[in-house]
This record gives structure tokens, sequence and C-alpha cells, in this order.
């Protein structure tokens, strides 16, 4: 029997199929796990390995928790102190005049609250951007990747941003009217510029990130259901 040449090509392929990681059409874990696994926690790229790598990323995340608060209040308290109290300029002291500057003067007399609550809706839609970006960074600091919910976090920052570009361009002539700029047309008086549009590109193109994001966390959770 241990002649027949059936039972060699039988042997044969069954050893050949265990050493290419599958037995029978299933997976080996003993032989498919170890690469699969360095795959997934990034691997030595650039002379770079994951764990490195995953350092990095959570110092960064650490960095961005502490920035996207102090975006937050800056964007909140900016135009409180401009349109509540007139402060639209700081000045720097021995660093020079006018350090932090927020308007080419006032805002209308008498017209202060008005200009605040035009500006409320783009401020507080800009401070969920920051607050939905905030969670992707949490997510990017525990767990050193973005899964689903880090990826739903993304789209809808991307979302709320653009959101605020919209909003801060539709009041932005009411808002000049406030400033006492009213004696021309009010198309005249929309104001797009570049920020605007840097900002709606980038919501644009973390939109199409996040989606990627996120079939790319499917694809990891069924690489490692199927290991």
């Amino acid at each position: 029997m241990d002649d027949d040449p059936r039972v060699a090509r039988l042997r044969g392929g069954r050893v050949g199929g265990e050493q290419g990681g599958v037995v029978s059409g299933k997976p080996a874990p003993a032989n498919l796990a170890p690469p699969v696994a360095d795959s997934l926690s990034g691997g030595a790229v650039g002379g770079t390995t994951g764990a490195e790598a995953a350092g990095v990323v959570r110092i960064a995340s650490v960095a961005m928790l502490f920035l996207l608060p102090a975006m937050a209040l800056v964007a909140t308290l900016a135009p409180a102190a401009y349109w509540l109290a007139g402060v639209y300029s700081i000045d720097g002291g021995p660093i020079g005049e006018n350090f932090v500057e927020l308007a080419d003067g006032p805002p209308r007399e008498g017209y202060g609250w008005f200009g605040w609550l035009v500006g409320a809706p783009a401020t507080l839609a800009w401070l969920m951007a920051l607050y939905r970006l905030r969670k992707v960074f949490v997510t990017i600091r525990r767990d050193a990747f973005i899964d689903r919910a880090a990826a739903i976090d993304l789209r809808a920052f991307s979302g709320f941003a653009a959101l605020a570009v919209a909003l801060d361009i539709a009041t932005s002539g009411a808002r000049r009217w406030a400033l006492g700029e009213h004696d021309a047309a009010f198309h005249t008086h929309i104001n797009v510029n570049t920020e605007h549009f840097t900002l709606a590109f980038l919501a644009g193109v973390l939109y199409v990130v996040s989606h990627a994001l996120a079939e790319g966390d499917r694809y990891r959770i069924e690489t490692e259901s199927y290991l």
C-alpha cells in the first residue's frame, strides 16, 4: 500500500496543504496568524515598527485632545468678545500693537447682539465639528487605529464643518450690515474667502476618507474572525 502512487499523491497533497497554511480548505492559524498579525499591527514600514508607529499616533492624538478644546474656546470667546464687548484688537505690549486683531473696527453701535446671534449658528456647527473630531482622537489614543465608530465621527466632523462654512457664508451679509457696512447692494455683502474654500475642500476629502476607513475596518474584523 505504501508504494501505491495514489496514496503518495494524497500524502503529499496533505503535507503540502499543511505547509501552505490550508488543510482541507480551512485556514491553519499557526501558519497564517503571524504574517496577518504583523500586517494588522502595521509591520515594519520604512524602518518603523507597528508599535513605534502606534506610539507616535497616540502622542499626536494626546496633543490634539488638548488643542481641540483650545480651538473651541477661541471659537466661542472671540465672537462674544467682539460683538458683545466691542473688543476688536488686543495690544501685545512689547510685542507690538494689535497683537490680536479680530476686525478692522468695532461693530455698529446697538447691533452687537444682532451680529452675535446671526453668527451663532455657524459657531455652533463648528463647535459640533470639533467635538466629533475630538471623539476620533479619543478612539485613536485608546486603540491606535480608527474603527467604524471613529470613521462615523470623522464623517460627522466633515458634515458639521461643511455646514459651518455654508452658514458663515449665508449670514455674512447680515453680519457685515451689523458692522455698519450697509450702504451697498446685498449681494456685495456676501463674503466668500479662501478659508471657506479650504475648509469645504477638507470636509469633502475627509468625508470620502471616512467611508474608506469604515470599509477598511470591516475588512479588519472579517480577517480577525477568519483567523
